[in-house]
């Protein structure tokens, strides 16, 4: 059978699994759904940002245009540029104002790769190297070439940054018309500032693996540039103009409308990435969990001790005061339930020691009592067959032994009056046993003889009084005497199992077999009333039995003609 606490401990952590093994299931199925949009949505806002950066720096190359295409200055040496007549004044001039772009084109170095200032008739450019000149002279596109009269960005073209590196760079023009706010808003010419879109695009995936790289969409859905993207896979259901989301051939494709621009920046997001994002969440979610069953198992074996164990304390307590053990006490560790229980406990024991001691006091008192009772049935019988061994000796006019027989029986009669009904010696019981016999000597005319086979150290043993003599009358009155020739009385001691067992024989007429029946039931059963002279044997058995048990019972052989033998064991006690 299980113990409380196994059973408790059991039942507490067949809940606590069950209990995270339905979270875990829960988390699984539906956390994971969470964590894999918020995963998205962390990605959308990194693609949203970086829209949001994209359209501020178009916005500060706006202002930055008009800054510079508004300048006094710069409208004053376009101006100058255009009255001068010979070619070195002009060259000069122009010389002057690429300078001034040189500078201008410093300020944004990150972004900026060229400035170009062309005139109304778009023939003649200011700019601020000669390959940029040519490259504005024999590349423009067809949108720039129509007349404009509106700022504009450009759609993405390949020029030649420097004349140095000869590098080719995809780059998105705007279109700044400049007027001449001096004096009649004339139209002065075309300010165009390309940026690199490289520069202005490259960083966008960085700091974050799960992007293979961007791509930019037209208002007819074409890739028009990409960037640190190898890949071949495209979405095809992004609608331009607009913001979406898709998941297409083991990718996410998020989309963010570039309203400058008028294109769409398409981040690729690997979903092995997202995936795997989710799976360590997950994997973190479940050690967790596996750290809280762990806590939660030691936690329901501390709990379960703390519950067990005043109940185990309560169990071994009242096993103890089963056997009789009511000094006992449970430690009281708690002023709960359990703690009220252990003081109840506590109590009861205590009560029940002091109603045993109250009735061992009642029960000594009692067997005080019946033993005084047991002796006052006992004496008077002695007294009188002691009697009728005087009056036998006077029918005989035997004087001297009248007196002597007499004085020996005042003489007992003042021990017996000594005797309680404590206990006395061995050794006392064979004086007293010596004196009565003194006497019936004198009945009997020496025919009776009394035997003591006891060791010296036995003398010394504790015995209720008056115990052996009744028997030893019982073997002279009712064996010897009915012979009418000489017999023998024999009283022995022995040592047997840690008691002293003591055996009284004579050598009489013996016991009939019914007679013998008759006298071992009679002395069983209190409702047989005797009525043929064995009060005495029932004198003495009851006070052995009432106060050194049922083992002490008296036993009684005899066989006709041979004699009898009545026997019985007593603890040892000095």
């Amino acid at each position: 059978m299980k113990s409380i606490r196994t059973r408790l401990v059991v039942y507490m952590l067949l809940f606590i699994v069950s209990s995270l093994l339905f979270g875990w299931v829960a988390i699984y199925r539906y956390v994971g759904q969470i964590i894999l949009e918020e995963t998205l949505q962390n990605h959308e806002q990194i693609v949203g940002t970086h829209v949001s950066r994209v359209e501020s720096v178009l916005q500060s190359n706006e202002n930055f245009a008009t800054t510079i295409g508004y300048t006094p200055e710069v409208q004053s040496n376009i101006l100058e540029c255009y009255r001068m007549a010979d070619s070195y004044s002009r060259h000069m001039s122009y010389r002057e104002f690429e300078y001034k772009m040189k500078n201008y084109a410093i300020l944004r170095p990150e972004y900026i790769a060229n400035i170009y200032l062309a005139d109304e008739t778009q023939e003649r450019v200011f700019a601020h190297s000669d390959v940029h000149r040519y490259d504005m002279l024999h590349n423009w596109t067809p949108d720039m070439r129509l007349p404009r009269s509106t700022p504009y960005y450009s759609g993405i073209r390949v020029m030649a940054k420097t004349s140095v590196t000869a590098r080719s760079v995809p780059v998105v023009s705007y279109m700044l018309p400049v007027y001449n706010i001096a004096q009649t808003n004339d139209l002065l010419g075309y300010l165009l500032i390309n940026l690199d879109m490289d520069m202005l695009f490259g960083d966008a995936y960085q700091g974050n693996e799960n992007i293979e790289g961007y791509y930019l969409t037209d208002e007819a859905g074409q890739v028009v540039y990409s960037t640190h993207y190898a890949g071949d896979a495209y979405a095809r259901e992004i609608v331009p103009g607009t913001d979406s989301t898709l998941r297409e051939n083991g990718r996410y494709f998020i989309s963010r409308y570039l309203p400058s621009l008028r294109m769409n920046l398409v981040a690729v997001v690997r979903e092995s990435g997202i995936t795997t994002i989710v799976s360590g969440v997950l994997q973190i979610l479940l050690i967790i969990m596996g750290l809280c069953l762990a806590a939660a198992i030691v936690t329901s074996l501390s709990f379960g001790r703390s519950i067990t164990r005043p109940i185990r304390e309560l169990t071994a307590s009242m096993m103890q005061v089963a056997k009789g053990n009511f000094d006992i006490a449970i430690p009281v560790r708690s002023k709960d339930e359990l703690g009220k229980m252990s003081q109840i406990f506590n109590y009861m024991s205590r009560e029940i020691k002091n109603l045993i001691e109250k009735n061992n006091e009642m029960n000594e008192k009692q067997k005080n009592v019946t033993m005084k009772l047991f002796l006052s049935k006992i004496n008077p019988h002695f007294i009188y067959n002691t009697l009728n061994c005087i009056i036998y000796l006077a029918r005989q006019s035997k004087t001297e032994d009248i007196i002597l027989l007499t004085r020996s029986f005042i003489q007992i009669l003042h021990k017996n009056i000594a005797f309680d009904t404590g206990e006395v010696t061995i050794g006392g019981e064979k004086e007293y046993l010596e004196s009565y016999i003194a006497i019936l000597k004198y009945r009997y005319n020496d025919i009776l003889e009394i035997r003591f086979d006891i060791p010296e150290e036995a003398l010394s043993y504790r015995i209720q009084p008056m115990v052996l003599y009744p028997i030893v009358e019982n073997s002279v009155f009712h064996g010897i005497s009915a012979r009418q020739s000489r017999g023998t009385v024999s009283v022995s001691l022995r040592e047997e199992n840690g008691r002293a067992a003591i055996r009284i024989a004579d050598d009489g007429i013996g016991i009939e077999p019914e007679k013998l029946s008759y006298i071992r039931e009679y002395l069983l059963r209190e409702d047989i009333r005797e009525t043929s002279g064995n009060i005495g044997l029932r004198n003495t058995n009851d006070r052995l039995t009432l106060y050194y048990g049922p083992e002490s019972s008296l036993r009684i052989e005899s066989t006709v003609g041979e004699g009898t033998v009545v026997s019985f064991s007593i603890p040892i006690a000095t």
